[in-house]
């Protein structure tokens, strides 16, 4: 059961907010992590978590690779997306 990074999405944006939110999410809950972000007016962690199962360990499987690159394109464009509305 390995745990890797897959991306790490960063804003250079200063805020007078001195509290960060913390939280977690699962990719198919892209959605309502969208809506925290669009509901909170400070800073915001997230982690995002999708779980992939191979048959043995080591490098990841063709399709699992393509599940992983799909889903960091669209945490990408959440985030691309939250930066440029504020």
């Amino acid at each position: 059961n390995d745990i890797a990074v897959a991306g790490v999405w960063w804003s250079g944006k200063s805020s007078t907010v001195p509290v960060t939110v913390v939280t977690q999410a699962s990719v198919d809950r892209l959605g309502q992590l969208a809506a925290q972000c669009r509901s909170w007016g400070g800073p915001l962690s997230a982690a995002v978590y999708l779980p992939l199962y191979q048959q043995s360990a080591g490098f990841l499987s063709v399709d699992n690779l393509h599940i992983l690159r799909s889903a960091a394109l669209n945490v990408s464009n959440l985030f691309n997306f939250m930066r440029s509305s504020q």
